[in-house]
């Protein structure tokens, strides 16, 4: 994922584990939820681009909605991309790779986390396969 990615919201912050280390590509570090769900954060792009994977590397979470949305503002309208189960994994990664059958232009992606496996979740990484858009 290019480095004009940045963090533009996230629902809950830890100090010792902040949002913005889901894309440092640290495999060390990572952003660490609240209790309370549903847990969100936004992705906000420099420049649209045109995605055609999304990666995201996570523990506990049990059910993950990614929505998208192509306007400069990143409270615009979002429209869902995917909605997935993950495993559990028993508190090991889980490595998820959505490949997206249609041409998907986006400012933001937005990754809501509406069930989990425990009290907590962790987001390692999140990239996004794709170019600038034209």
């Amino acid at each position: 994922m290019s480095n004009d990615a940045r963090i533009s919201f996230a629902s809950s912050n830890d100090n010792r584990h902040p949002p913005d280390c889901i894309l440092d590509r640290n495999p060390d570090t990572f952003w660490i939820t609240t209790g309370l769900f549903p847990q969100e954060f936004i992705v906000t792009f420099a420049r649209k681009i045109v995605a055609k994977d999304i990666s995201i590397k996570s523990t506990g979470v049990r059910r993950l909605q990614i929505e998208a949305s192509n306007e400069d503002d990143h409270l615009g309208n979002f429209k869902l991309v995917v909605t997935k189960d993950l495993n559990a994994n028993e508190g090991l990664l889980q490595c998820e790779t959505f490949k997206l059958d249609n041409v998907l232009t986006v400012k933001h992606l937005k990754f809501v986390i509406s069930q989990a496996y425990s009290h907590f979740v962790s987001v390692h990484d999140v990239e996004v396969e794709g170019k600038t858009a034209t």
